[in-house]
């Protein structure tokens, strides 16, 4: 919350949130409270992920990297960054996309 002061809260009061960095914010702003004594949609914050992978190139935000040079390893929430797996039959690589969500990066199976 954007206020650490320990009070009650009343009818049609408002509230702001925000996350530390590198946590992102999901859900409003600002939250109401309501008639019913509850608190309008409350947000949360969501964490960031690391690209779990020893070699290899990623595609990050339309740059190409080796991952030892993606520094921090971090990509945020919901954030899309892609490995390259490779077509044996044309020996060639491709992109696959996958997106970090809440902490959690699945690296695709076709990843070697």
């Amino acid at each position: 919350m954007s206020t650490n002061e320990k009070r009650e809260f009343f009818y049609k009061d408002k509230v702001k949130y925000d996350c530390q960095s590198p946590y992102v914010l999901e859900g409003p702003m600002e939250t109401v409270c309501l008639e019913s004594g509850n608190w309008s949609e409350k947000p949360s914050c969501k964490g960031p992920c690391s690209v779990e992978i020893k070699r290899g190139r990623i595609l990050h935000k339309g740059k190409k990297m080796w991952i030892q040079d993606f520094q921090p390893n971090r990509v945020l929430h919901q954030e899309i960054v892609s490995v390259y797996c490779m077509n044996k039959a044309m020996k060639c690589g491709y992109a696959v996309p996958t997106q970090c969500m809440d902490g959690t990066l699945k690296i695709p199976e076709c990843f070697e």
